[in-house]
């Protein structure tokens, strides 16, 4: 039994994990009636030398992060997980309602001046201690099987462009200007030519070299599983092709205008960031609570972008500011359409 089996099954149960800046403690939210539950869970067999002055520190930047939020009326645990309950029983002196998880034991003490109950918790970490590890290996395939379910979408795409990347690679060279605008790369001095509007899509699928794919897919596996999530599989792949498209169509108009006929672009690049304007548009609808994700975060990918763009004059910044702008857009359209399958 370990820590991280206490807390997904809370999860499981329906609390929201929020994120905290420290390793070996986690925050789960419920949110019921005109309440906020608020669990903290700390794995002390991890948290080496925990005394009571550092725990009450980290209780504190916990306590202060947690109302930071408005939320309504805050009742709030502290469970501790550890195999030496004894070693771990003077922290239970700290302010705030605590209880300790002997993971060896497979027990919850709660001594005499805690609170007896809290909510459903009691519940959830009983059922949590009771599992066999027959119990905990379906579990966990059960966790397997919900994510592929949960993210198809994502790893299909990511797989898709992995076997296209290889195709192209044995057939001739990722790197061969000519044998990628054979295979669909969006080439300026083919347009004109009969279908030669196929290739803002294909474009979508074509990179050049390992780095150029590894970066999309990096993104587009973090990202890609977060979205898919909170907009649901249909929403998802809309927003994705769509502000590839719309990257590809602003990179062909921009070069065209521009003299540069013999320009040939690749890459998902307009699609994954088209993922990060949906991310801030996921953002601004929930107020800055989506999990994981904040204004910062988003202008650090940002920012990284615009100084890839000065450094490597290769990199199409248009298709990247294009299926930004693309992907904010398309996010809002489609949650004013209620596409979305799921609330964020």
């Amino acid at each position: 039994m370990q820590t991280i089996d206490v807390v997904k099954q809370f999860q499981k149960e329906g609390y929201q994990r929020a994120v905290v800046n420290g390793l070996y403690v986690d925050v789960l939210l419920q949110f019921k009636e005109a309440c906020t539950y608020v669990v903290v869970v700390f794995d002390c067999n991890h948290l080496n030398n925990l005394t009571l002055e550092k725990y009450e520190s980290i209780m504190r930047a916990i306590r202060s992060s947690i109302y930071s939020y408005e939320f309504n009326q805050i009742h709030t645990l502290h469970v501790l997980c550890t195999n030496e309950p004894n070693q771990t029983k003077e922290l239970i002196g700290a302010f705030g309602e605590h209880w300790i998880v002997d993971l060896k034991e497979q027990r919850l003490l709660i001594y005499e001046n805690q609170l007896a109950d809290f909510s459903d918790a009691k519940q959830i970490i009983e059922r949590t201690l009771s599992e066999t590890e027959e119990d905990i290996i379906e579990q966990k395939r059960q966790e397997k099987i919900k994510y592929i379910k949960e993210n198809i979408c994502t790893i299909g795409l990511v797989l898709i462009n992995i076997i296209i990347f290889l195709l192209v690679e044995i057939t001739g060279s990722t790197m061969n200007t000519e044998h990628m605008v054979e295979c669909g790369a969006l080439s300026m001095d083919r347009i004109g030519e009969k279908f030669w509007q196929y290739r803002l899509f294909s474009s979508m699928f074509l990179h050049f070299g390992i780095e150029h794919l590894g970066s999309n897919l990096l993104m587009l596996a973090v990202m890609g599983s977060y979205i898919e999530k909170r907009m649901g599989r249909k929403a998802f792949l809309a927003m994705y092709f769509g502000a590839g498209i719309i990257g590809n169509i602003a990179s062909l108009y921009y070069y065209i205008n521009s003299g540069m006929s013999n320009v040939v672009t690749a890459g998902a690049s307009g699609a994954v960031f088209g993922m990060i304007g949906a991310l801030l548009y996921l953002i601004i609808k929930n107020r800055g609570r989506l999990a994981g994700l904040s204004y910062g975060q988003i202008a650090v990918i940002l920012l990284l972008s615009y100084y890839q763009g000065l450094v490597d004059t290769q990199v199409n910044m248009v298709a990247h500011y294009a299926g930004f702008v693309g992907g904010f857009i398309l996010s809002i359209i489609l949650g004013f359409l209620n596409l979305s399958e799921r609330k964020a």
